[in-house]
């Protein structure tokens, strides 16, 4: 499906030409990851626990609660 030298922006081409709603599904992972890594940075505590704590985190209801 996939070459080793095929960077990212070749792989999500092929995720869009092949499927959309796999697009959407692989736009919300990159959202998801994007919100767990804002928060590690700009949290006060320390990293350790909050990475604990996100770890069963998953939508925004449970984001926001953090």
């Amino acid at each position: 499906m996939f070459l080793v030298n095929d960077g990212r922006n070749r792989i999500e081409e092929k995720f869009f030409s092949m499927d959309p709603s796999a697009g959407l599904i692989l736009a919300a992972v990159y959202f998801e990851w994007t919100a767990c890594r804002a928060l590690v940075c700009l949290s006060p505590s320390p990293n350790k626990e909050l990475r604990a704590r996100l770890e069963d985190c998953y939508g925004l209801k449970k984001y926001k609660g953090i």
